[in-house]
């Protein structure tokens, strides 16, 4: 299921409101976006169904 969303622009997002903690993640839109560290980012929360359901975490650029 995931394979359709090929190819994947990877991040490292830090969360400053949460200690600095930082995750890696997908950021959606067009995978040769110019991306600009430091960019303002939102969580997409994506929920997947079938057997096994689960949720991901998936990053935006916004602004």
């Amino acid at each position: 299921a995931l394979k359709d969303a090929l190819p994947y622009l990877t991040v490292l997002i830090e969360l400053p409101q949460a200690g600095n903690i930082r995750m890696v993640g997908n950021l959606l839109g067009d995978p040769e976006q110019e991306v600009v560290i430091g960019s303002e980012v939102e969580a997409v929360f994506e929920d997947h169904g079938g057997d096994e359901p689960y949720t991901l975490v998936q990053w935006r650029v916004t602004g």
